[in-house]
């Protein structure tokens, strides 16, 4: 996630293509959102390590 965050800003420093710098920044986005749909557990309050959720 920051890694494509960060690429994007990389990317505007050395004037790459602002389509590949949208592309960066918008699969960072995707795979924070994804992890956080998949990963927390709203009634625990936290991450579980797993879709289908593991307090231990």
């Amino acid at each position: 996630m920051e890694s494509f965050r960060a690429m994007a800003r990389m990317g505007v420093l050395m004037e790459e293509p602002e389509e590949q710098i949208r592309g960066w920044a918008e699969r960072g986005e995707l795979l924070l959102c994804n992890l956080q749909r998949q990963y927390w557990n709203e009634e625990a309050g936290f991450f579980t390590s797993g879709p289908i959720g593991s307090e231990s």
